[in-house]
């Protein structure tokens, strides 16, 4: 579970939260509308906020979705958004440990239990059910340290969460 200790003022965007936002952020974007969304964007594209408008940004389960080519650009728009000193948080598919897993497990996991081709093509490649819906980018930690340092992020922490 993800927390944030929020001081009195500060605001919190969160993007891609859809119809499961988290209840500590103040401004909800996803690329489609829903009940609990402010408004929509292209992640693909520049986003329609002012520089330096929130002090933290979170994204949980979206930067694999966006296409390879777009990654980096994605990453400098939450830079450009994030006050100076204000903290992103991404929570992101982590494909080098889902090799390894599949690696590990080839009867497949729990979920498709007997059937490893569909177990291991969705945690890959997502449910793609919707057009959105699917893995378009490989990360690692690794990568994640390197690409947000290439955007002017410092002091980046990256620790599992989850399976």
């Amino acid at each position: 579970m993800i927390q944030f200790n929020k001081s009195p003022g500060q605001r919190i965007l969160e993007l891609g939260g859809g119809n499961n936002p988290q209840s500590f952020s103040d401004v909800r974007v996803d690329i489609r509308q829903g009940p609990h969304t402010n408004f929509t964007a292209d992640f693909e594209k520049p986003l329609p906020i002012k520089d330096q408008d929130f002090d933290a940004v979170f994204a949980q389960f979206v930067i694999e979705h966006l296409s390879w080519r777009t990654v980096r650009q994605f990453i400098k728009e939450m830079y450009r958004v994030v006050k100076p000193g204000g903290k992103v948080v991404i929570v992101t598919a982590n494909t080098e440990a889902q090799f390894e897993y599949i690696k590990e497990h080839p009867d497949g996991w729990a979920v498709h239990q007997g059937d490893p081709f569909s177990a291991f093509s969705c945690v890959l490649f997502g449910d793609l059910d919707y057009p959105e819906n699917g893995h378009k980018n490989y990360q690692s930690p690794k990568l994640a340290v390197e690409l947000f340092s290439e955007a002017g992020f410092e002091g980046i922490t990256v620790q599992p969460f989850g399976d």
